[in-house]
């Protein structure tokens, strides 16, 4: 078992979409039953049915606006899923940069791949500010034990520009990159 971080609270977002993530919930799942720590996870996901082993978790479907900022505020991690909403939403309240991960549609997490294009989308724009923290591959579980692992170091966390760029704009530019607006 592994050892490390100084982690007392992770706070999972999976939006608000019928399609489950089980990818990441069994990724999730695994690193935490392997580490010696036992952080609290507090989990908002809708629509799923997996079975988690780690036990110091709370399971809401779906959570108020309000509820999730403070939950992303006093969160030592955040891991997300891609949705528009969530990234531009709550990574303004981040205490450390999130992990943001793909839902994809080969493993029927969504309808189409727009969340990957997205990511690809800021990975490409904003490489240096995003660094690793958007995950678009398949196998996620590795970078998701990096992620759990490494310590919280919150102070010293300057907000990525694409944070707080504005929204409309990136959004008209996000599409125009992908294909969706005419």
């Amino acid at each position: 078992m592994v050892s490390q971080s100084n982690t007392n609270l992770i706070f999972i977002t999976l939006g608000t979409t019928r399609f489950p993530f089980t990818r990441l919930l069994k990724s999730v799942d695994n690193v935490l039953n392997n580490v010696k720590y036992k952080p609290k996870i507090v989990l908002q996901a809708p629509n799923h049915n997996y079975r988690f082993r780690y036990k110091n978790i709370k399971q809401y479907s779906s959570l108020p606006i309000k509820k999730l900022i403070k939950l992303t505020k006093k969160a030592d991690k955040v891991i997300m899923h891609a949705g528009y909403g969530s990234v531009f939403l709550l990574t303004e309240h981040c205490k450390a940069p999130p992990l943001i991960i793909a839902r994809k549609r080969k493993f029927k997490e969504h309808v189409n791949d727009h969340q990957y294009e997205f990511l690809n989308f800021l990975k490409k724009e904003k490489q240096k500010e995003v660094g690793n923290l958007l995950l678009t591959e398949d196998n996620i579980e590795k970078q998701l034990r990096i992620f759990l692992l490494r310590k919280a170091e919150n102070k010293n966390f300057k907000k990525p520009p694409f944070f707080s760029l504005n929204k409309d704009k990136l959004l008209i530019e996000i599409s125009k990159d992908i294909g969706l607006l005419i």
